[in-house]
């Protein structure tokens, strides 16, 4: 079942949704459907036929910008053998919800982004660059997932760098040091209860359900906070 992602605008999750049923108009659709497109192939690598599959996972072009783009996201290097694997990337990066949430929505918007450079390949001639792409759905993505999420307060430096995400931990660090200071360990529940809830307004509206739990686990960062120092 394909993932709606609210990060996104429907105009974006549309050409995902179209591309997995095979229902964008590809030269390979319309040949199915009898008109004559002449050369059916691709025009981003003038290699194989043009399906989504190839468009957007099997094409040269598209995997190098793949590639760009799971290195700006510091995630592995993506291995894909079809459209479906990178629709469903939140099932193999590790990490919050939120996170795969937010991969997926950049995922999106690159399909679409490509789509957009396929069609002015097509009917603006204009020449295929692998840096219009990744810039446009990095500032596109910016633009959309920002707005959509209230309680993020990335710089645009921030979200080019994908650098967003350490924040919290020079902040967590920060903490360790008044924690040191600290002559009484935290023990009873409602002096931890006071400075987790110190902590978390200091996160600036919960930043940190972004991060990766530590080792897969489920244990929270402020309770790990104590056995760091």
């Amino acid at each position: 079942m394909f993932f709606w992602n609210s990060l996104v605008p429907k105009k974006v999750g549309i050409v995902s949704w179209r591309a997995l049923s095979e229902r964008l108009p590809t030269k390979a659709a319309l040949v199915t459907r009898n008109i004559d497109v002449g050369n059916i192939c691709c025009q981003l690598c003038n290699d194989y036929p043009k399906t989504s599959d190839h468009l957007f996972a099997a094409c040269h072009f598209s995997q190098a910008i793949w590639l760009v783009i799971a290195q700006w996201c510091k995630i592995p290097p993506l291995i894909l053998f079809s459209l479906k694997d990178v629709v469903d990337i939140r099932f193999a990066v590790s990490g919050s919800k939120r996170k795969k949430k937010l991969i997926n929505a950049i995922f999106q918007v690159v399909i679409w982004s490509i789509w957009r450079l396929r069609n002015e390949v097509i009917f603006r001639q204009v020449e295929p660059t692998m840096s219009r792409v990744i810039e446009e759905s990095k500032s596109m993505s910016f633009l959309w997932i920002k707005n959509r999420l209230k309680s993020a307060n990335w710089s645009w430096g921030e979200w080019r760098n994908f650098s967003f995400i350490c924040v919290g931990f020079v902040i967590i660090l920060m903490f360790c040091e008044i924690y040191r200071e600290n002559e009484n360990p935290i023990a009873s529940s409602p002096a931890k209860e006071a400075y987790r809830n110190r902590l978390a307004d200091s996160l600036n509206m919960g930043v940190m359900d972004w991060f990766d739990p530590i080792a897969d686990s489920t244990t929270s960062h402020l309770d790990l906070i104590p056995h760091m120092v």
